[in-house]
């Protein structure tokens, strides 16, 4: 219930003492468990409250964030635009096959098969593909930096 060890650590601790504090107000008709685990949650409750109210109030850090979606959307709308221009420069036969290497429910065997092609033989030009366009796009984000 909460996203760090550390922090569950810390609050297991916490219930504990808790616990151990207000057992005079433990009703021992009642289940334990269920008891300790109710005050577990309102620990959880306050913590995961606590820290939200944090980040909320860190107008800096959400500056940041801000700044980091807006540079990150910018570099994948860039790759998006090189992969799209190397896919474009590859011949008929190659973008066919990586095409019907992404369609749903096509498995390189079967690929194979309609191409009239040993499976073997797809894996290497598979692989020889895909290190086409990954050279393609990595000089086409380096010449956008450069620029």
């Amino acid at each position: 219930m909460v996203l760090s060890w550390a922090d569950a650590e810390d609050l297991l601790q916490e219930v504990g003492v808790t616990a151990w504090e207000k057992f005079d107000e433990y009703d021992r008709q009642r289940d334990f468990a269920a008891w300790a685990c109710g005050i577990a949650r309102n620990k959880v409750l306050s913590f995961n409250q606590l820290v939200w109210h944090r980040l909320v109030q860190s107008s800096d850090l959400l500056d940041r964030i801000a700044q980091e979606i807006e540079v990150e959307s910018q570099v994948l709308e860039q790759q998006n635009e090189a992969l799209f221009f190397c896919l474009q420069r590859l011949n008929e036969g190659d973008r066919r096959i990586l095409q019907a290497r992404y369609t749903p429910g096509m498995s390189l065997k079967k690929i194979a098969q309609e191409a009239g092609r040993p499976l073997q033989g797809l894996y290497k030009s598979l692989q020889r593909i895909h290190a086409q366009v990954f050279d393609c796009v990595t000089r086409r984000m380096a010449m956008g930096r450069d620029r």
